[in-house]
């Protein structure tokens, strides 16, 4: 019998899953050399990209981005896309740390003529007081930020968030932080070509609201901040990759 050799893969095989190792056809105990090849079947080269972790979220992904850039080790660089730098929601724990929610006032709220809620004013600014425990702890983090902000944006105040991170960033002796803010761009700054969102219903208070934005500023946003997100990661992480440019 030819001695064999089968690796079966754990679901997708990510690089984290294990793998099982069946060799049939030899005698027992006897000893086998096994020898990994950065080469495929077919002669094609396996690559790792890296060093480093790059992080790119947009609205709450993006608030999580920022914690996990501020609680974890190891996070190179982070796109932050209209995103907050309080805890939103429901309370952030990591190991014996949490944060609180910040505050917030529904009277706040606004109808627009469309009968769409406007939200921009529900979440507590400026950070006082009690909110001050819901602030992430961004100076802790080592990472490379850029901060992408929609000027226009009725979700939440995008570009104040991305100044006060700023400000404790440098504060505490870190790089500045990249910011580029969109002027009448709304809160989904999306893949170019994307189409505006005017408005839609908020998975987390199941109304329709406001986005903000104008359609050719924001459209136009979107091809910018593609260019943008590339670049900036592929300077962080792999300098020798180009940016792809935005096609229909």
């Amino acid at each position: 019998m030819v001695p064999t050799v089968s690796l079966e893969s754990a679901g997708r095989s990510c690089w984290d899953e294990p793998l099982s190792i069946a060799v049939r056809g030899l005698a027992p105990e006897q000893p086998v050399t096994l020898r990994s090849a950065l080469r495929d079947e077919k002669g094609a080269l396996f690559r790792a990209h890296g060093p480093g972790i790059g992080l790119l979220g947009i609205s709450k992904g993006a608030e999580l981005s920022l914690s996990m850039a501020s609680f974890l080790k190891g996070i190179t660089a982070a796109v932050i896309i209209n995103g907050s730098v309080v805890n939103t929601g429901r309370t952030l724990k990591y190991k014996d740390e949490s944060l609180p929610t910040v505050g917030s006032d529904i009277n706040r709220t606004k109808v627009t003529k469309d009968s769409f809620s406007d939200m921009v004013d529900f979440l507590n600014v400026p950070l006082e007081g009690a909110d001050q425990r819901s602030i992430i702890p961004v100076e802790r983090s080592d990472t490379a930020f850029l901060f992408l902000v929609g000027q226009d944006d009725h979700n939440w105040k995008s570009e104040f968030y991305a100044r006060e991170a700023s400000k404790l960033l440098q504060a505490h002796g870190k790089e500045k932080p990249q910011i580029i803010c969109y002027p009448e761009t709304g809160h989904y700054i999306e893949p170019p070509y994307f189409p505006w969102c005017k408005a839609s219903v908020h998975s987390y208070f199941n109304i329709v609201v406001i986005w903000g934005g104008e359609s050719r500023a924001h459209a136009m946003a979107q091809v910018d901040a593609w260019q943008q997100l590339q670049t900036f990661f592929h300077k962080h992480l792999n300098e020798h990759e180009r940016p792809i440019p935005a096609k229909l």
